[in-house]
């Protein structure tokens, strides 16, 4: 399904920078980039907490009570979110994107909102282990997107503020659905307590996401006010290109966390084998996609798009680090001790705000690209720096069998 949702969006990436063209794309960049990463950052990891809370709640009416809890607090959040991004696209977006109805900036800026419950929402199937509902929740956003972006180019009605505005519906449409879905919840009862609880966890957890965020989406943010929109077009296709490999590195990561928070663990033997297994796999990938990238994204993309491939050959070269920063990140979060791993992504995030800062305007996107790998390669360094999570254990042979197989 990760890479179905990858595909998908890579689809609609071509489509939509065929048609744009470089300085259209980079507008829409400018313009759809701040909501989803203020709503990712006040999340605060409230869905991986629940994951991990609901995985041992005992009984109808303490699951009651967590659902309960973790809906009032994702309100809140949401809330709080809303104001956040509206004041960001006020002040730092929408002058930089002038071509985009400014109805369509404002309005895909109350996206937190929705954003944040629904995660709620996700989380609680992944908690219940209900992955095929979750992957085709997952999956609607990007079909619907894709579907959309189709729709409109037939109709000769493509730019950025149509498709924000199909963004806001998809949106709009999912956290409908998460609303129906929710109020079947029984037992749902908020407690202050219980939504410390949700948040202490969450915070802890989040502050390894937020390293994460920082390497994957964070640049484009900055880079929003640092070079035109021409060049964050370039530099938005190559991150099209590239995601394919960073989206599937954490696919290893999110089963082995959704496995440790069930009791279960990995031992040490098989946990050493699916980190080789990983990197040589994300390796030849990365390999492949890079010397395919002179060729094959002009083609796709179009010549506009040229500059693009040096950026994308250089994330590419992330993709085995972040995997394995991803697994071992995993193994702390699912031991219930993610400091140690937020830890190294906040190392990360220092590389990145230096590199950016220092380099981008000077040096352009191709700074930006290195700054990513560099990030990815300190965490990854890191962390291998810190002893063995506790989830990852001799003692867990039988489960690590059954991890395997799966």
């Amino acid at each position: 399904m990760n890479a179905g949702t990858v595909a998908l969006g890579a689809i609609t990436g071509v489509l939509i920078a065929r048609e744009l063209g470089p300085t259209a794309r980079g507008e829409l960049v400018i313009a759809s980039v701040g909501p989803p990463l203020i709503a990712s950052l006040l999340l605060l990891g409230t869905d991986e907490a629940l994951v991990f809370i609901l995985a041992h709640a005992k009984g109808r009416s303490e699951v009651g009570r967590v659902v309960g809890s973790a809906i009032g607090m994702s309100l809140t959040l949401g809330a709080i979110a809303t104001v956040l991004s509206l004041l960001l696209q006020w002040l730092y977006f929408a002058p930089a994107a002038p071509h985009v109805a400014a109805i369509a900036i404002y309005g895909y800026g109350t996206v937190p909102f929705l954003y944040i419950f629904t995660q709620v929402s996700l989380g609680i199937m992944r908690a219940r282990q209900q992955y095929t509902l979750w992957n085709l929740c997952r999956g609607w956003i990007p079909l619907c997107y894709l579907a959309s972006v189709i729709v409109l180019i037939i109709a000769h009605r493509l730019s950025p503020t149509a498709i924000l505005t199909v963004l806001f519906a998809a949106n709009l449409l999912l956290f409908m659905y998460s609303v129906l879905r929710l109020r079947g919840e029984r037992d749902r009862q908020f407690l202050p307590k219980q939504g410390r609880d949700i948040l202490r966890l969450g915070t802890q957890n989040h502050l390894i996401t937020v390293g994460q965020l920082v390497n994957q989406r964070l640049d484009q943010f900055v880079l929003a006010r640092l070079v035109s929109s021409t060049q964050l077009g370039y530099y938005a296709v190559a991150v099209t290109y590239a995601s394919l490999g960073l989206v599937v590195a954490m696919a290893p990561a999110w089963q082995l966390y959704s496995q440790g928070s069930q009791g279960g663990g990995i031992s040490k033997h098989h946990f050493s084998s699916l980190q080789w297994r990983t990197t040589v796999a994300m390796a030849a990938m990365a390999a492949v996609c890079g010397v395919l990238a002179p060729f094959l994204m002009p083609y796709v993309f179009g010549r506009a798009f040229t500059a693009s491939v040096l950026p994308a050959v250089i994330l590419l070269c992330g993709a085995p680090a972040l995997a394995l920063s991803a697994l071992r990140a995993a193994a702390w979060k699912a031991s219930g001790k993610p400091l140690r791993a937020a830890f190294a992504e906040g190392i990360g995030i220092v590389v990145t705000f230096v590199g950016l800062i220092v380099f981008a305007r000077r040096f352009g996107i191709v700074s930006a690209a290195i700054t990513s790998v560099l990030a990815y390669t300190t965490v990854t360094a890191v962390l291998f720096l810190f002893r063995t999570p506790p989830v990852i254990s001799d003692e867990h042979g039988a489960q690590a069998v059954a991890f395997e197989s799966q």
